[in-house]
């Protein structure tokens, strides 16, 4: 009888201690992979930002070599009445959520475009979200 008994209480099936240990890993899998996905959202927030400013600054460019900055209605900048040092005509303005500032040199020809988040970046000199030169002739 005793070898009856012995073997319908076998352990065939998973303890508490094995379920729990499962849940425990599972949910440090889940975890690893979810920061993962939040950094991901966010390099791809930031991706996108720079490629709108990119555009703007590539249309801005292309409106100061057609010379047709001053009254523009796809790059409403107004000029500034002092021009930053080391060049002829500074423009400034917002397009679309982004604060622009050109600078053009008439002498070189150089023309400067950058885009910033805000005006406050810009008056602080940070970084600018996109930039584009050209030189023109």
């Amino acid at each position: 009888m005793n070898k009856r008994m012995k073997k319908n209480m076998s352990n065939d099936g998973m303890t508490l201690i094995e379920i729990l240990l499962s849940i425990v890993i599972l949910t440090i899998v889940v975890l690893s992979f979810s920061t993962m996905f939040i950094q991901s959202a966010r390099t791809n927030q930031q991706t996108e930002s720079r490629m709108d400013a990119t555009y703007v600054a590539q249309t801005c460019i292309e409106e100061v070599i057609h010379k047709s900055i001053e009254n523009s209605t796809i790059c409403p900048v107004t000029k500034a009445v002092t021009p930053v040092q080391g060049y002829d005509q500074t423009y400034q303005g917002t397009v679309d959520v982004f604060y622009v500032n050109i600078n053009i040199a008439n002498q070189s020809g150089k023309a400067i475009v950058k885009v910033f988040r805000s005006e406050e970046e810009a008056d602080q000199n940070q970084n600018p979200q996109a930039q584009m030169e050209t030189i023109i002739r």
